[in-house]
């Protein structure tokens, strides 16, 4: 009988969520963005307020979801990695694929409904 390995997860923020299933039977884990770290041209990197360490030996992937693809939003790095030796917040930068990116304040550079900015 295999053991499973221990994860190490450190909550950066009060407004971090915990990793977690939606569904028993899924096999990814949600992450949960909390803020915006930085917006470079069309890319805005999300803060998750987490840190999270594989065991040694493993490391961990940042797939988008397959809902994705109903937005015109791309993970900016296809997939991230995250190895053992990475102790910061995970950050996942995505791409927005829209015409109107960039053009005005960022409140009005984004469609509604793409990304909602909080004040």
């Amino acid at each position: 009988m295999s053991r499973k390995p221990k994860i190490k997860i450190k909550l950066l923020d009060d407004s971090a969520v915990v990793p977690s299933l939606a569904h028993e039977t899924d096999s990814g884990y949600d992450l949960t963005f909390i803020g915006i770290d930085s917006i470079y041209g069309d890319v805005i990197k999300f803060k998750t307020g987490i840190s999270i360490q594989p065991p040694k030996n493993y490391y961990f992937e940042v797939y988008p979801r397959s809902s994705i693809s109903k937005f015109p939003l791309a993970m900016a790095n296809s997939v991230g990695i995250i190895d053992n030796g990475y102790t910061g917040e995970i950050i996942v930068p995505v791409r927005v694929l829209h015409p109107n990116m960039g053009k005005g304040s960022h409140k009005d550079s984004y469609p509604e409904g793409i990304v909602e900015f909080k004040t």
